[in-house]
Formats: structure tokens, sequence, C-alpha cells
């Protein structure tokens, strides 16, 4: 299975964002770099959100239009952070952190893991 389709099997086939079921409503949906290729981002599951729309349209619209308010929310990644030690604003969760093996977990879960605390 590719990246993108783990993450896609990862977020039910859901925008990460606002939980818009991909198959049925977008005719455009994207596994988004939370940490931007143009900042060294990389192909892993916890850098990689699915969400609706295009880079132009929908939820990934939005964030690419809104970079201040996507980081803050967890959906853009400096390039200096790990985006696996960065927690992101999940649909139905809450904030939640994004593991290298496809699982979403929360704060407490992460930092009993041993993660950082984002900052």
């Amino acid at each position: 299975m590719t990246v993108n389709e783990e993450c896609l099997e990862r977020d039910e086939w859901r925008c990460f964002k606002c939980g818009e079921v991909l198959r049925d409503s977008w005719p455009g949906y994207s596994c988004h770099h939370r940490q931007l290729k143009s900042g060294g981002g990389s192909d892993t599951l916890e850098n990689r959100i699915s969400l609706c729309g295009s880079g132009s349209m929908g939820c990934h619209g939005l964030v690419h239009a809104r970079p201040r308010w996507a980081r803050m929310a967890g959906f853009i990644v400096s390039r200096y952070d790990n985006p696996a030690d960065v927690s992101v604003i999940h649909w139905q969760h809450g904030p939640v952190y994004l593991t290298a093996d496809g699982g979403i977990i929360t704060g407490t879960e992460h930092l009993a893991r041993g993660g950082g605390d984002g900052t």
C-alpha cells in the first residue's frame, strides 16, 4: 500500500479537518504534507493528512490560504519541528498526534510514549 492509501485508510476516507466523506462528496481530495515538501517535508504517515479539495479549494485550499491559522492548528508544521511531535486538530477527536505506524493518539498517549510537547 502507498503512503497516500495508508493515509486515506487511517483517516477513514474523511477530511481530517471537516469530516466530509471524501469518496462521496468531493471530486478532489489530497493527502496534504503538514511539513510542506518545499520545507523538506517527507512522505511519512505522521506528516500526511487527508483533506477535501485541492491546494486552492476545500479544506486543503483553506490550509494554504490561512497559513498562520494552519500552523496554530497543526495543519502546517515548521521545517524545524518533527511532525510526530506537533498535534493537529482532528474534526472529531480534537488535538491528536500522528504516529509513524499509522496511528492517531491523544496527547496523554503521546507523552507516555516519550514524545515531545510540540514546543
